[in-house]
């Protein structure tokens, strides 16, 4: 697996997370931004990249500060550093 791609299966991830802590279905949410439920599941999944605006309506919507979208990626690098 790349590291991008690895980076967006964990920013996926958190945004499962997220959506789940907030009792919303994935549909839901898809429709709220504007994104087919198809499309937003690839985001969640990690096949596709999360635009920073989606990300920043995203964490409006679930009440994330940036810190709990990133929080694995920050482990991520630290471990690719050394």
């Amino acid at each position: 697996m790349t590291k991008r791609r690895t980076l967006d299966v964990l920013i996926g991830e958190r945004l499962r997370i997220a959506r789940e802590m907030n009792g919303l279905k994935q549909k839901e949410v898809a429709q709220k931004v504007g994104y087919s439920n198809q499309h937003f599941s690839r985001i969640e999944l990690g096949e596709r990249s999360v635009s920073l605006d989606l990300l920043l309506r995203l964490m409006k919507i679930y009440n994330k500060q940036p810190e709990f979208f990133l929080k694995d990626i920050l482990e991520f690098t630290k471990r690719d550093e050394r």
